[in-house]
């Protein structure tokens, strides 16, 4: 088939900074999707790089995408160049369904009011949108509704797909990673002899000890108050923070959390900052870890996490899991093998001590089962021949 993919503005894909999880799904989608025989069309920033990969070619929607931390223009700005994206994109839209007889249409922009704009340039074209967002808006299902049958969703989870509602052609498609380029490591980083590379890991490594790490954006959403506390009072390790406090689209919004809930636990010496992890970086600090601490929903219970891509990092490298039982971990952590899911802060503090436990290779066998990018893309091709065949 002849697929159009449409990526969002904000980063570029794949992402070459930390923060990008729906970016970096969409390029291990793309790595295997042309196995399957399909030629791909992405609409996507100019600052992308898909030159790796075979039988994908780029449609630069914008010069850059609005949402990396090395673009310094106004928030105003920022909107009004997705808002320019978003036109571009119809117009991409419209000539390849001419130039290059598309046969499906794969949204990664789930935004109603595009939705609708495409709906009206594409014919009879089947459109499958991937939903990668937390919906907190009955309306928004109402409107994605009266598109019509033509118009097809998948969302990560059970969980993800409840956060919808009575949304019709919909169906759970689990998300997964590119497991192969994740290091696993049978050693926590005191049993390891080689060099770990980055200073944080050699300095915790010289004082003989070992970590636990929690991944995300630095919000209250992701809980990482907690997770200190934890590691600081019912362990003796160290604990590594990585991420950045910005909440894109609303300027720095996490800043007041990191300041006031954050900040003044990096006075003690087994607390470690290490700010916005690239991707080579976040492989390394994972690798070693002794776990990985999930408690994303448990500072804020209006926030349910609709997938949780770092949690299937974490399993890649061999790090079980400590997670909050809310929103999509539920359905990634296999309890016992994987990690542990608790339902409040006692359990956490009972379940942590455990993770040593688990055997780090089954950890990594979970995400090679369920959550492979190679497994995804042969269930996007199914749907996709399935929705071109009806």
């Amino acid at each position: 088939m002849n697929l159009l993919v449409i990526a969002p503005p904000t980063l570029p894909v794949p992402p070459f900074e930390g923060y990008g999880g729906t970016q970096r799904g969409i390029h291990d989608f793309l790595k295997y999707m042309p196995a399957h025989g399909h030629k791909i069309h992405l609409i996507a920033p100019g600052d992308s790089d898909v030159s790796d990969l075979e039988n994908v070619i780029l449609h630069p929607g914008t010069e850059f995408a609005t949402r990396g931390e090395h673009i310094s223009v106004s928030e105003r700005r920022k909107l009004n160049l997705e808002k320019e994206y978003r036109m571009n994109a119809l117009f991409l839209v419209s000539d390849l369904i001419t130039s290059e007889k598309i046969d499906l249409i794969n949204s990664r922009l789930p935004q109603p009011d595009f939705l609708n704009e495409l709906k009206e340039g594409t014919r009879d074209i089947p459109v499958v949108t991937s939903l990668h967002t937390f919906n907190s808006s009955p309306g928004k299902v109402k409107v994605l509704n009266r598109l019509g049958d033509r118009f097809h969703f998948t969302a990560h989870c059970f969980n993800h797909m409840a956060q919808y509602g009575d949304l019709q052609n919909v169906q759970v498609l689990p998300y997964g990673i590119d497991v192969s380029a994740y290091p696993y490591s049978p050693l926590v980083l005191s049993q390891a002899d080689s060099d770990p590379g980055l200073d944080v890991l050699r300095n915790i490594k010289e004082n003989g000890k070992d970590y636990f790490i929690i991944v995300g954006r630095i919000s209250q959403k992701k809980g990482q108050k907690t997770a200190i506390e934890l590691v600081l009072n019912e362990t003796d390790d160290d604990i590594i923070i990585a991420g950045t406090p910005i909440e894109r689209g609303k300027g720095k919004g996490g800043s007041k959390y990191l300041r006031d809930q954050i900040e003044p636990y990096l006075e003690s010496e087994r607390v470690h900052y290490f700010g916005n992890a690239n991707e080579d970086e976040k492989k390394d600090l994972l690798k070693y870890s002794k776990g990985f601490l999930f408690l994303s929903g448990f500072e804020d219970r209006s926030w349910k996490e609709p997938f949780g891509r770092v949690i299937v990092e974490a399993m890649a490298c061999g790090v079980p899991v400590l997670a909050f039982n809310y929103g999509s971990a539920t359905e990634i952590v296999d309890t016992g093998n994987s990690g542990f899911l608790f339902d409040n802060l006692e359990e956490a503090k009972s379940l942590i001590g455990h993770l040593s436990e688990l055997e780090r290779y089954s950890c990594r066998q979970g995400a090679e089962t369920s959550f492979d990018a190679k497994r995804v893309a042969s269930d996007y091709h199914k749907l996709f021949t399935q929705v071109v065949g009806n």
